[in-house]
């Protein structure tokens, strides 16, 4: 369960989010819809730790990530999946690397296993043929399509989508929505 209190977070001197508060009970899809510039990234920046709010706290199972040494913060993220707006892929990286790169830093998997994983998801995904191409090779659909196989590889119980579809066609949209289970 992940729960919200009172966050409230200020950007250059305006209040970005005011007092939020909210619950979301283990197995819920949530989604946060409102206009560019509302906070919807930073409410999930904020929960996974990546941002701290100027008030109010966040709780994953009972635990602050904002009060948790780098170690434990660390530990805490292997148990959520980020799909970023802006697709962050390392660009040193192939694309099948850059999937594989999850699995490779939990360390719990054979390079084989990891390999046969990252193929199966490359299929799943639809671009069963770019293992080998790099980022700046790809469109902006296929690069959300590799960041989203790469948040989701190792099936972590919280998943955040950040804007999932955003610059994708119909039927690629519809692709992706169907491997979320809307």
């Amino acid at each position: 369960m992940i729960q919200v209190e009172s966050i409230t977070k200020y950007y250059l001197g305006r209040k970005v989010l005011d007092d939020v508060s909210f619950v979301i009970e283990e197995g819920t899809n949530l989604g946060l819809i409102g206009p560019g510039g509302a906070g919807k990234t930073l409410i999930m920046k904020i929960i996974c730790g990546l941002v701290d709010p100027d008030d109010g706290r966040v709780l994953i199972d009972g635990v602050d990530p904002h009060t948790l040494s780098p170690t434990e913060l660390a530990d805490l993220r292997f148990r959520i999946g980020m799909l970023f707006q802006n697709y962050a892929l390392f660009d040193f990286l192939n694309v099948s690397d850059n999937i594989a790169f999850p699995l490779r830093q939990e360390g719990k998997l054979a390079e084989d296993v990891i390999a046969e994983r990252v193929t199966s998801m490359l299929s799943k995904i639809g671009l069963p043929t770019i293992g080998h191409q790099y980022s700046n090779e790809l469109s902006g659909g296929m690069k959300k399509r590799v960041s989203f196989a790469r948040a989701v590889i190792r099936q972590p119980p919280i998943i955040f989508y950040d804007d999932p579809t955003a610059g994708l066609d119909p039927v690629t949209s519809s692709k992706i929505l169907s491997l979320i289970h809307i």
